[in-house]
């Protein structure tokens, strides 16, 4: 009898064969589990930067400019890019190539701009690598200055003037503004006072504006009259202190320095600080001060210790409406800059004229903005604002010999990068009752004293 039929064993081919599904098809699931981890890994990473305790894992920042900051933002989150998923898409701190250095294949971990992501412990920069631990400034290890090699270096900070802030003064047209012309009820006298520049020398405070404070000028001043002028002046100890002017007149006229940058710098003045960057060699005017009238109407006394600015010492970042400045060259005085230092022929010196405001509230000696209760008269007419009385104007001019080319600068505020426009000059009236008696009975009555 025949027995039931058996299967026949399949060939050892197929039984290979079937071997080998199985392995591809386990290697697949076991693949498909890793990624699906390392998937979650990285979004973990994406989600929270790498952040412990608020510091970044991630050593440095992105590239530093020459200014010192860094191209890459120091806040900005990869879980808040635009597009989370791609990996050192921004200008990280790689290895000379300004990309990301990341596992292999040239991008960091992470956005590669904020938060030092895209260089973390081994994602690209490592510990040591020349990269600090997250300095703003673009500093080396542990924000310490780099070495040398290690980076670029931080451009040393802009200081000004530049050569656009000059101009020949055969290049300016005549352009001064004739006087309005007048009435019979206006004053045309003049009061000239003679003074020399205070033996003491400068300072750099500012009395009116930051008063007990030193250095409240950040620039250096330089002072005429009264002797006792600084940052700690009161009207009581001004009106006790010395004079360097002739008739008696206590007040106190001061005004940035104008220095020759072509020199080194001198010993720093008392409170004085070099990051204030006025460089150079403080230059010493002649100069002469006039009281003048108003073409339409007499003139009254100033009050005592009356306080007035002329100018603005920040213009250039505040816009001009308070601007008062005026340039020109001896022997071209028709030819004024306002926003240009002139460049004069050989033998003519530079010049800087003030005309302060000549009209007065009636009331106070000085206000909140040390502008608002002193005003200019209507450059047309001569008149005053409303409610304001016309007040001897106080004139200056100021006479230097200059080095050649662009190579001088009036004293400012770092920021202001030595820009012409923002020349000004202070003032505080000390003189006594019968001195400015004197000066506006000489102005009324038409007369030169």
């Amino acid at each position: 009898m025949t027995g039931p039929k058996r299967h026949k064993r399949p060939p050892n081919q197929f039984r290979r064969r079937s071997l080998i599904i199985m392995a591809v098809v386990t290697t697949m699931v076991v693949a498909l589990g890793v990624g699906t981890a390392s998937a979650g890994l990285r979004g973990d990473r994406q989600n929270y930067g790498w952040k412990k305790a608020g510091q970044n894992w991630g050593h440095g920042h992105g590239k530093p400019t020459q200014s010192g900051n860094p191209q890459a933002s120091s806040t900005a989150d990869p879980a808040n890019s635009e597009n989370p998923d791609d990996e050192g898409d921004g200008q990280g701190d790689g290895n000379g190539d300004g990309q990301g250095n990341g596992n292999g294949d040239g991008q960091g971990n992470g956005d590669g701009q904020g938060n030092g992501d895209g260089q973390g412990n081994g994602d690209g920069q490592g510990e040591g690598d020349g990269q600090g631990e997250g300095n703003e400034n673009g500093g080396g290890q542990n924000g310490e200055e780099p070495a040398e090699g290690d980076g670029e270096e931080t451009a040393a900070p802009a200081r000004g003037p530049v050569p656009e802030d000059f101009i020949n003064i055969r290049q300016v047209r005549p352009n001064q503004q004739a006087a309005p012309r007048g009435n019979r009820n206006g004053s045309r006298g003049s009061f000239r006072v003679n003074c020399s520049i205070n033996p003491n020398g400068f300072n750099s405070d500012n009395v009116i504006v930051a008063p007990g404070v030193d250095n409240g000028a950040h620039h250096l001043h330089e002072y005429a009259g009264n002797t006792t002028t600084s940052g700690k002046s009161t009207d009581e100890s001004l009106a006790a202190g010395g004079t360097t002017c002739t008739n008696g007149d206590k007040s106190t006229y001061y005004w940035p320095v104008v220095r020759d940058i072509t020199k080194d710098t001198p010993q720093r003045f008392t409170n004085e600080l070099e990051e204030d960057l006025n460089e150079g060699a403080p230059l010493t005017p002649k100069f002469t001060i006039q009281y003048k009238g108003n073409p339409t109407q007499k003139v009254v006394a100033m009050p005592k210790f009356l306080r007035i600015i002329t100018g603005d010492a920040k213009a250039f970042t505040n816009g001009g409406a308070n601007a008062n400045a005026h340039f020109t060259c001896t022997g071209f005085t028709n030819r004024i800059t306002t926003d240009k230092y002139p460049l004069c022929p050989g033998g003519r010196g530079l010049q800087r004229t003030f005309a302060f405001q000549n009209c007065w509230d009636g009331v106070n000696a000085d206000s909140a903005n040390h502008r608002s209760h002193v005003a200019f008269s209507d450059p047309r007419t001569g008149a005053c604002p409303s409610g304001f009385k016309a007040i001897p104007q106080l004139t200056m001019t100021l006479t230097y010999n200059v080095p050649a080319g662009p190579n001088f600068a009036v004293d400012g505020f770092p920021e202001q990068l030595h820009k012409p426009i923002n020349d000004h000059d202070d003032f505080i009236n000390v003189m006594d009752e019968g001195l400015m008696n004197r000066v506006v009975q000489c102005i009324n009555s038409g007369r030169r004293c």
